[in-house]
């Protein structure tokens, strides 16, 4: 199994993209990218399942049909990506690890981004969705003092 783990604002959601539209390419070339657990194009409830988080969509299948999905397929490699494996603290990182290492090999993609460029994304993220109004640098500055006092 190889884990997508995003990181946020890196390009996840288009990749996710590409291995959902190209699925049946990936398939044919040993790559096999779950239906079970997607919201959208990602492998969401997967994470949120395992992650425990109130994101969880019981509507949705969930991690014991992702893992009888994935025993029935013919392929060399299995793709599973959520950026929302990034955020994981170390007992949600073990219950990944008792979910799919004792069966299977994983290995764990993530990649980065320039972090000037990862916060300005954030930033217009932010502009986007009207979290904030703020320019730029004001911005930047709240979101320093906030980190800071939320040690407190």
């Amino acid at each position: 199994i190889v884990l997508h783990i995003g990181l946020n604002k890196a390009a996840s959601s288009t990749f996710q993209y590409g291995f959902n539209l190209n699925r049946q390419i990936l398939q044919d070339i040993g790559w096999y990218y779950p239906v079970n657990g997607l919201v959208g194009d990602m492998h969401l409830n997967i994470s949120a399942q395992i992650g425990n988080s109130p994101n969880f969509r019981q509507n949705v299948s969930g991690v014991e049909d992702l893992l009888e999905e994935i025993m029935n397929v013919d392929c060399e490699s299995i793709l599973l990506s959520s950026e929302y494996f990034s955020i994981f603290n170390e007992n949600q990182i073990a219950k990944v690890y008792e979910t799919f290492c004792f069966d299977y090999d994983v290995e764990i993609i993530v990649y980065l981004r320039n972090q000037l460029s990862w916060l300005y994304s954030e930033w217009a993220q932010h502009i986007k969705s009207a979290k904030t109004r703020q320019g730029f640098a004001d911005w930047l500055d709240y979101a320093i003092v906030k980190k800071i006092w939320e040690l407190v």
